[in-house]
Parts: structure tokens; sequence; C-alpha cells
């Protein structure tokens, strides 16, 4: 992200990809973790905002371990992807996050439009010490 030369080509390979799909009519899902949900949602932002493509719908954007849920994130991101709109082509944003994580966490209202945000599911298969989980386990459950 600080580097706007690398961040145009991460995000153009997600487009390389999503774009085609999306012009042929084809109904698809994005999942995306950590990091990959910036990309995804920058990457989606830029086709519904620049490229005014809006429709065939994405049936859900879900993202997990959101990256997107820290304020240094958030700030970094282009500036009119700052205010957290949902991309129109979007039908159901879900935000997913384990408990622990610190990476993820909320992102309804955080700004973002998500339908579904459920920031404090079970860490699959992290134990914890003295009461405290691993946050690379619970980020990576």
């Amino acid at each position: 992200m600080t580097d706007d030369n690398i961040r145009v080509q991460v995000i153009q390979r997600f487009t390389d990809v999503v774009r085609p799909l999306r012009e042929a009519s084809v109904e698809i899902n994005i999942l995306s973790h950590s990091w990959g949900t910036v990309v995804a949602y920058e990457g989606l932002r830029e086709m519904a905002d620049d490229d005014g493509l809006t429709s065939p719908k994405i049936r859900n954007f879900l993202t997990v371990g959101s990256a997107l849920s820290i304020a240094a994130v958030k700030a970094k991101l282009r500036t009119m992807n700052q205010d957290g709109r949902r991309p129109e082509m979007i039908r159901r944003g879900v935000n997913l996050n384990a408990h622990g994580d610190a990476l993820g966490g909320p992102l309804r209202g955080h700004p973002f439009e998500v339908d579904f945000d459920f920031p404090n599911l079970d860490a699959f298969g992290c134990k914890s010490f003295l009461g405290i989980l691993n946050p690379s386990c619970a980020h990576a459950s």
C-alpha cells in the first residue's frame, strides 16, 4: 500500500481474473483473506466506480481475518474507497473473524457496508495458554 506501482499491479491481477467473469455474466462468490480483502475491496470498487461495472451481481463477497479492520490500512485505501461503501455489484457482504485474531475484526459500520459481521467466531483448532489465544493460530483458523 506504500508503493503505488506495486499496488496497481496487484489490483490489476485481481481484476484480470474477475472482470472477464463479470463481463460474461457469470455469477461468482469472492472469498478473501487477510491482505487479500484489501486487494479484493479496492479491485471491486475500481470496477464499479471507475469502470461502471455494476451488474451482474457477485453473489457473496466474504472477508475473513480482514486487514480492512485496521485503522492504518483504512487510512491508506484510495481516497474514494475510505467511505467503506459496498461496490454495487455485490449482493451480500459477509465478514468472518476468529476470536483472538489480532489482524481481523468487525467491519460493519467501521465504516464498511457489510450485511453480516461475525467478529468473534471460535478460533478453530487453536488452544489457549493461560486463557490467551495465539493470534497467528486465530488468524489462520
